[in-house]
């Protein structure tokens, strides 16, 4: 056995779970397709980022009817949480139940809330959560954030006391970046408009490279290996587990085998295992496998009021929930989701 614990991919879960299993003293072994994102001023320039696509992968993915398009993601150890918008909420205890969409109804979570809590209290714990406890109506049970919320600037604050002033309930948006308000001296983050879709060239926010990745490569018993592309999956003779992880430069084997490589690669990777014993694919008898992707659907909407220029640099402070569980329109009963403020709109990103 080359590891007790091999781990496939380093981002949102491989990175926190390697984070999890470091101290167990377990030989663990992650395999990350990507090297480290460099560190560099295109970080922070928008041409580099959004124009450029300078750190996303150059592959070609296929759509539901074959035709060939570049998808927005990348490579890289810490995964695309390198560029997420830091904005970390848990999911309402309503969420693992049925719920009520206008197409149908969900199915109902076999665990609930209950169950994962003690975890997100770990992992804001891991990821220099900010946010306060109690403002927003629709939060689960929960004690208090690690550390206080993000301040709003002065144009964010006004627009919190409009939505107020409508009867609405808006509050600090949970982040997860390493911001010291009492020690802006010392503090890894300095508020800056370069968050939300940007590395962070200062590696104050928090992404599974600096919290999971970084803290657990500090034991001996973790390695990590770079530029080692999964190519497929190979069970025991039995079907039980996986035996053997084939990458494009080896093979590698261990007593337990985590598949962290994204909704997509996770998916994808199951299918390309398919073998004698498996033709459809990898732990896929119900044929459902990469058939439900979850896409990370949203709309932004951004106005514009002439005369007033908006002063805000770090913009994205602010939160609301009042039409999650249910629209407020009898003639569309059903939940419409959350409303957050996006990163700063600069000229060179619109």
């Amino acid at each position: 056995m080359d590891a007790d614990v091999i781990i496939i991919g380093s981002g949102a879960g491989g990175g926190t779970i390697a984070r999890a299993l470091a101290d167990s003293g377990l030989n663990i072994l992650i395999l990350e397709r990507g090297d480290y994102l460099p560190r560099e001023w295109g970080n922070w320039d928008p041409r580099t980022v959004f124009a450029e696509h300078r750190y996303h992968t150059h592959e070609q993915w296929r759509d539901q009817h074959g035709k060939f398009f570049s998808p927005i993601t990348g490579y890289h150890v810490g995964g695309n949480t390198k560029f997420y918008g830091a904005a970390v909420l848990r999911r309402r205890e309503s969420d693992f139940l049925i719920r009520h969409h206008k197409d149908g109804n969900t199915r109902a979570w076999p665990i609930c809330y209950a169950d994962l809590a003690p975890f997100y209290d770990q992992a804001e714990a891991w990821y220099f959560t900010h946010g306060q406890a109690g403002t927003d109506p629709t939060d689960p049970p929960r004690g208090d954030y690690p550390f206080p919320p993000f301040s709003h600037e002065e144009d964010v604050a006004l627009v919190d006391t409009a939505l107020r002033g409508m009867g609405l309930h808006p509050f600090p948006l949970p982040l997860a970046i390493h911001r010291l308000d009492d020690d802006p001296e010392h503090s890894p983050c300095v508020r800056c408009p370069t968050c939300d879709g940007f590395p962070c060239m200062l590696h104050a926010k928090g992404d599974a490279e600096v919290c999971g990745i970084r803290p657990a490569l500090e034991y001996s018993n973790v390695r990590l290996l770079t530029k080692h592309r999964v190519r497929r999956l190979i069970s025991s003779a039995d079907g039980k587990r996986v035996e053997t992880v084939e990458t494009d430069q080896g093979c590698f084997s261990a007593r337990l085998v985590v598949l962290a490589a994204g909704a997509v690669n996770s998916a994808a990777l199951l299918l390309a295992s398919a073998s004698e014993q498996f033709p459809t694919g990898l732990a896929n008898h119900s044929d459902q496998v990469g058939r439900h992707y979850m896409c990370h659907l949203n709309s932004a909407c951004m106005a514009l009021k002439p005369g007033r220029e908006n002063r805000t640099i770090f913009q994205k402070t602010l939160a609301l929930n009042d039409f999650y569980e249910d629209s407020g329109d009898p003639e569309y009963p059903y939940p419409l989701g959350h409303i957050q403020s996006l990163g700063k709109v600069t000229p060179g990103l619109f």
